[in-house]
């Protein structure tokens, strides 16, 4: 990709001799059609509140830069925090609608979702005030996306995504019963979702233009998983055109594999140092672009011996379900002493 990141097709095709014979397995397939995210536990009123609380928590998903500064803080990591509070906003006497999004404050953000964002300061002796701790970017980060979303769906006369969301796949236009039609929609409309880095080919003045959408591709699988079998609006023909979802987690997997080296510089950077990545910068978004690349080129190769095709999108589940973090042996998450890289985003 660059000169920090490359793939290695070796281990691409060693990978993908090993794991064909456990995909070849019966019903291997079929677990991972149609997303692996679980129902929401909770009961809605009718399907627009419940596809509007999905949208919600894919809105949302992001900051995973702070996860360890949350379980610091809040005993609980980023998934658990998010988790909290959507469930919080919808289980609460307010209605989480346009009018409530545009107009919720930091303050509101860190009491939904329980975690703190000042700390105490001394002043002088048995003085203190109250200063922005580590965690007020995070939740001025969600403060924005709601704020920026209740801007968008007033804009549009909505009360919430779910109604623009059934107007989209029930529209009389190439964007009905389309995921990709419904990314398109969702990046094109709405600031959190609009997830677009540049990369330099060649010469430095030759760039690519990179739409990873990665949470408006996740939110149109999680809608597929959850109405696709109820409601042929969600039942995607075009689902297999969704990509693999650029995050830090696949970064790490694909590391681990072998599949995805970086330099020494990024290394040191990542699992050394720690340092937090410039939101787009080249490193980033090279690191983003090779996964899309590599769950492309594993596909293919995988496809090649599988009597049943396997998606971009169930290959990226396969990914996280049998190599992800969770899966490391328990105290040693980060195995081969492989980090997450982090980065402050909006995207992940």
């Amino acid at each position: 990709m660059n000169e920090h990141v490359r793939l290695n097709v070796g281990e691409i095709e060693k990978f993908a001799l090993k794991q064909s014979t456990a995909l070849c397995e019966k019903g291997a397939i079929d677990q991972l059609s149609g997303g692996f995210r679980s129902r929401l536990p909770l009961k809605f009123p009718d399907v627009e509140t419940e596809i509007h609380m999905i949208a919600l928590m894919n809105l949302l998903d992001c900051g995973r830069s702070y996860d360890e500064e949350l379980k610091n803080a809040a005993q609980r990591g980023l998934e658990d925090t998010l988790l909290f509070g959507c469930m919080a906003m919808h289980l609460s006497s307010k209605k989480i609608d346009a009018s409530f999004m545009l107009n919720v404050t930091v303050a509101e953000e860190s009491q939904l979702f329980s975690f703190p964002t000042t700390v105490e300061e001394k002043v002088m002796d048995a003085v203190y005030k109250d200063t922005e701790g580590p965690l007020y970017p995070f939740a001025d980060m969600l403060r924005k996306i709601m704020n920026d979303t209740g801007r968008v769906l007033r804009s549009l006369q909505l009360q919430n995504l779910g109604e623009y969301i059934l107007k989209v796949v029930n529209s009389h236009t190439k964007y009905k019963n389309s995921a990709i039609g419904l990314v398109s929609c969702l990046i094109d409309t709405f600031p959190a979702f609009q997830d677009m880095s540049k990369l330099s080919v060649g010469r430095a003045e030759n760039e690519l233009e990179l739409h990873f959408a990665r949470k408006a591709q996740q939110l149109a699988l999680d809608l597929y998983s959850r109405f696709g079998n109820e409601q042929d609006n969600f039942n995607f023909p075009d689902i297999e055109n969704i990509t693999a979802l650029a995050d830090n987690e696949l970064v790490y997997i694909l590391r681990k594999l072998r599949i995805l080296q970086v330099s020494d510089e990024l290394m040191n950077t990542i699992d050394v140092e720690k340092t937090k990545l410039k939101k787009a910068c080249a490193q980033e978004t090279a690191l983003r672009a090779s996964c899309v690349a590599a769950v492309e080129l594993l596909k293919s190769k995988l496809n090649e011996s599988l009597s049943e095709n396997i998606t971009s999108s169930m290959l990226d589940a396969y990914l996280r379900l049998n190599f992800g973090i969770k899966n490391a042996p328990e105290g040693n998450e980060n195995e081969d002493s492989l980090a997450l890289h982090l980065t402050s985003t909006e995207a992940y």
